[in-house]
C-alpha cells in the first residue's frame, strides 16, 4: 500500500531510547514527574556510560514543570534504583554539579506483576472479571511468546543474582582505594566481575581482601587495584604477595621465638 506520509527513521542518532519495561509499569509507579525527568536523562546520557548532568532548571524548563517537581522526580527514580545520583565536589568541597547515571533495569528495584496478557494467548473464551489489584503493575508487555518466555527466565536469573549477592555492598568497599568508586555502581563490566570473585571465594573472603587493598597497593611491585575488575585480575598476584608477607612475618616470629 503506498502511503502519503513518512514514518520515523530509527537508525537515526538524533533520537533516544527509555525501557519498555518503565512504562509497562515503573511509571505508574514513579509518577509523571519522575517519567519527565527519566526522559530528560534519557536524552542527555551519553550512550557508553548512561552518564548525564542536566541542571534541574534545565529538567524543569524541558517539561515546563516546578524545580521541586524535578526534584521530586530524581528522588522516586532514585527510590526505585532507576538512577543513581552523584554528588560532585570541586577541590574546596564545595557542591560542583550532580551527576546522573541510569542503570540497567536489571538493577531496578522489584515491583510486582501481573500475569502478561498477549493475543496469542486470548481466547474465544471470556473468562469471569478479577477485582484489580491496583498494588500490582504489569512489569512488561510484549508482542510474541518468544518475548515473554526470555522475559521470564532474564527476571528468575536476575532475582536470584540480588538474593545471592549484594554487589553495591562490596563496590562500597572501595571508597577506601578509590575516590571515584561510585562510578562503579553502573558499570557492568565492574559488577559482572564482582560477581565472578564473590561466587570463587564467598563473602567472608572477598570483604578481606578488598579490605586489604590499601595495605597491598602500597607494596613494592604490586600492580595498583581499584576496581572490582582489576582485583579480578590481579588476584594471583595479590594472593602470592600476601602469601609471602605472612611467610616472612611467621619467619621473624620464629626467630624471636628462638633468641
Amino acid at each position: 500500500m503506498e502511503k502519503g506520509f513518512k514514518v520515523r527513521d530509527l537508525r537515526k542518532k538524533d533520537q533516544y531510547k527509555i525501557d519498555d519495561k518503565y512504562l509497562n509499569g515503573y511509571a505508574k509507579l514513579c509518577g509523571i514527574y519522575a517519567t519527565c525527568v527519566y526522559n530528560s536523562l534519557s536524552r542527555h546520557a551519553e550512550f557508553h556510560s548512561q552518564e548525564c548532568f542536566p541542571s534541574i532548571d534545565l529538567i524543569a524548563e524541558q517539561h515546563n514543570i516546578s524545580r521541586p517537581s524535578a526534584i521530586k522526580g530524581i528522588k522516586k527514580l532514585s527510590e526505585y534504583n532507576i538512577v543513581i545520583k552523584i554528588k560532585e565536589k570541586d577541590n574546596k568541597g564545595r557542591q560542583k554539579k550532580n551527576i546522573y547515571i541510569l542503570l540497567d533495569k536489571s538493577e531496578w528495584k522489584s515491583i510486582r506483576v501481573n500475569e502478561v496478557d498477549t493475543e496469542a494467548e486470548s481466547t474465544t473464551e471470556q473468562k469471569p472479571s478479577q477485582p484489580q489489584n491496583k498494588s500490582r503493575v504489569n512489569e512488561v508487555d510484549y508482542k510474541d511468546n518468544k518475548d515473554i518466555k526470555d522475559n521470564k527466565v532474564e527476571g528468575i536469573q536476575s532475582q536470584a543474582i540480588v538474593e545471592k549477592i549484594d554487589i553495591n555492598k562490596f563496590i562500597e568497599l572501595f571508597k577506601e582505594v578509590n575516590p571515584s568508586y561510585e562510578r562503579l555502581f553502573a558499570n557492568k563490566t565492574q559488577r559482572a566481575a564482582m560477581e565472578r570473585l564473590f561466587n570463587q571465594w564467598g563473602e567472608e573472603q572477598l570483604t578481606a581482601m578488598i579490605e586489604a587493598l590499601p595495605k597491598v597497593n602500597k607494596m613494592p611491585y604490586m600492580p595498583i587495584t581499584i576496581t572490582p575488575y582489576e582485583l579480578e585480575m590481579n588476584m594471583g598476584k595479590i594472593k602470592g604477595k600476601v602469601a609471602q608477607s605472612k611467610e616472612k612475618v611467621a619467619e621473624k616470629t620464629n626467630k624471636i621465638a628462638f633468641l
